[in-house]
């Protein structure tokens, strides 16, 4: 059929930051194997709202290691975006470019609540 995919682990931080290690771990290990034809990977995180930013920036050193891409939930309910601006002063998205993460293949899975300018931007970026 030629079904292709990107596979990754969601990591959060709401498994505690041993589990959010684990993770991360997790993620590395399976980017460790040589992608196949019609199967690569990808760093996963859940959304912002679940992520430090010692979290999102533990996931930008495992991307920039593999030398792989971000899979994260970005801006799937309107909390997200809400959560973003009141924790770090910023959106979802200028929160992931803030920790290196907003990249040509970094997959902003969802989006329902991004605005037009954080769209802009994602497909700024994805043209690399």
């Amino acid at each position: 059929m030629g079904l292709r995919s990107v596979l990754c682990y969601e990591t959060t931080d709401r498994n505690g930051l041993e589990g959010r290690d684990a993770g991360i771990a997790e993620n590395g290990a399976f980017l460790a194997d040589e992608p196949t034809a019609l199967t690569r990977g990808a760093v996963g995180a859940h959304a912002s709202f679940t992520l430090s930013d010692d979290s999102l920036q533990r996931l930008a050193e495992a991307v920039r290691a593999a030398s792989s891409s971000l899979h994260v939930h970005a801006a799937e309910d309107r909390a997200d975006v809400d959560d973003s601006i009141r924790r770090c002063g910023e959106g979802v998205v200028e929160r992931v470019r803030r920790h290196g993460l907003l990249l040509r293949r970094t997959l902003l899975v969802h989006g329902v609540h991004l605005s037009e300018p954080e769209l802009l931007e994602a497909q700024a970026a994805a043209r690399g």
